[in-house]
């Protein structure tokens, strides 16, 4: 490949990222306003909600506008595949969550029911992107 065309995917690479990166960074930049103002907890289920669907959308707009990232994914696969790595985060998270109370003493997680609501909160967020985003091509698709 030359340098013009490794220019051509660079700037491709960034464009998708910005077009889709958006989502999940908009839900890290709320959780940080909203810390500053203590007010994480009252919405933590709204933020592990919309967590999960903003990485469930992240991850399917990568696939549908890079196609060359992972060519085998395409149809329902693709909603099935933005789902499973937005539960795959979601566990990661509780993971993080975990281990900076263990390690640097924090009381981030309230205990089982907390980080499993927790879960359930992320969860439930990705399947409603993945359904949304799914019920959305297919009234396009009509549309069209």
């Amino acid at each position: 490949m030359d340098s013009k065309a490794n220019e051509n995917s660079s700037v491709r690479l960034w464009w998708v990222l910005a077009s889709v990166g958006w989502a999940p960074l908009g839900v890290v930049a709320l959780h940080l306003v909203l810390a500053e103002f203590g007010l994480t907890e009252r919405f933590d289920a709204m933020l592990h909600f919309w967590g999960g669907a903003a990485v469930a959308y992240f991850v399917f707009g990568l696939v549908v506008r890079s196609p060359g990232l992972a060519p085998k994914i395409q149809g329902p696969f693709s909603y099935l595949f933005a789902f499973t790595c937005a539960c795959t985060a979601a566990v990661f998270w509780e993971f993080a969550e975990f281990a900076l109370d263990r390690f640097e003493g924090t009381a981030i997680q309230g205990g089982l029911v907390e980080t499993m609501l927790d879960l359930l909160h992320g969860v439930s967020g990705a399947l409603v992107a993945a359904l949304g985003m799914a019920g959305l091509k297919a009234l396009l698709g009509r549309r069209a």
